[in-house]
Order: C-alpha cells, then structure tokens, then sequence
C-alpha cells in the first residue's frame, strides 16, 4: 500500500534536476568562468536533504516498504547530481560542502532508521559500524578544527564506498545477501581511515583530494599533482 510520507519526495528529485538546468540555462555571463559561478545552484542536493527528515520519520512509524523507497530515491538523486555536476562542470565550495552535508545526512538516518526496523541486521555489524563512527567523527574534527569547515574531499575511495555501501542496501532490501553490505562497511571504513589522513595532511581545505598521494604532494608543492 502507498503511504503518503512518500509524497514530499515525489517532486524532490525533479525539482533537483530542474534547478541545475535553470542555472545552465539563466547564466548572466556568457564567460566560461562566470557561467561556471553563476551556474552553480545552492540546492544541488535539495533533493537528498528534503528526503533525510521524511525517511527518518516514517522508519519511525515503521513504514518498512516507504523507507526502502526513500533511501533507493536520496541514491539516485545522488547520482543523478553528480552526473549533471560533471556534465554541467557545477563546481563551488558551497555544492561541494552541501554535498558532503547530504551524503552525511543520509547515512546517518540510514543508520537510525536500520536500527529501529531492523536492529539485528545492525546489531550483527555493530563493531563495525562502531569504527567507522568514530573514524568518520575523527576525520570531520580535524577538518573543522584545521578550517572551520566540513570535509568535501569527493576522494576516490569515498566515491567507490557510497556506491558500494548503496549497492549493498539495496541488495539486502530486495532479499540477498547481507554480507555485501558488510564487505562495503570495511572498504569505507579503510576510505574513512583515508580521509582521516587527508584532514591531517593537506595544508589548505579543498575539494577533490582523490588520494593521500594527492594530499602529500599537496601539502609539499602547494599544487595536486597533474594527472
């Protein structure tokens, strides 16, 4: 049965996409730089911030089939901005920390919202999950004690994670195997681990730090190194 917590999300996604090709299409300056600025939407990640709050609430009231859907909807959306990001070449400091604010947002529901339907797939991580906690809460304080700002490094294991932590959701949702979502907590555990060292390293907050290689030669030149 369709419950109506769903229905708030319904234009979220569109709406999303919508508010990208505004800015492509209503760019002031027809310079590439200035197109690229003026471009660039502050409600990139709209979609997934308006979704956290409703999925929160209805694994709350326990609406098992309309969390799934939420979840599987913040996913794509996910995906869908950063295609149209890269497409669209929609780079800023403020997409990049909103981006990281709602792929935070919405594994920290996740983890709520998993634990009240279905504490002993949790439980049975639990250790797990722990580390990962507290690497990630680790990483996120030295990044804003060092600049007074939220990690947005987009790293490449971070990337891979999302997509394997994801993928492994749904495939527990749709009955497989739990030991997917198991092996994607132990790489984003080492991706977190990563990121841990990034905050210490780079000497300067940035956006799109892949790698430690990339932060060390930061840190040495002033410049990531070419690739």
């Amino acid at each position: 049965m369709f419950r109506w917590p769903a229905f708030p999300v319904l234009w979220a996604v569109p709406a999303d996409l919508l508010l990208n090709l505004h800015f492509l299409l209503y760019s002031p300056c027809a310079c590439p730089p200035c197109a690229v600025r003026s471009r660039t939407s502050p409600t990139r990640s709209a979609s997934r911030i308006v979704i956290a709050p409703v999925a929160l609430w209805s694994a709350w009231e326990g609406y098992e089939g309309v969390y799934k859907s939420l979840f599987t909807v913040a996913v794509v959306s996910d995906f869908l901005d950063g295609a149209i990001a890269r497409m669209l070449r929609i780079e800023s400091d403020l997409g990049a920390r909103l981006d990281a604010f709602a792929d935070m947002l919405t594994y920290l529901v996740c983890f709520f919202a998993v634990g009240w339907l279905w504490p002993d797939f949790i439980f049975d991580r639990m250790w797990l999950i722990a580390f990962l906690l507290i690497a990630y809460v680790i990483s996120f304080a030295i990044g804003f004690l060092r600049f007074r700002r939220l990690n947005a490094f987009h790293s490449l294991a971070g990337k891979i994670s999302a997509v394997l932590m994801a993928a492994g959701l749904i495939v527990w949702f749709i009955g497989g195997p739990g030991w997917v979502f198991t092996a994607a907590l132990a790489f984003t555990l080492l991706s977190a681990l990563e990121q841990i060292v990034i905050a210490s390293v780079i000497p300067l907050w940035r956006v799109e730090v892949p790698t430690v290689w990339h932060a060390v030669n930061l840190r040495r030149t002033g410049h990531p190194p070419s690739t």
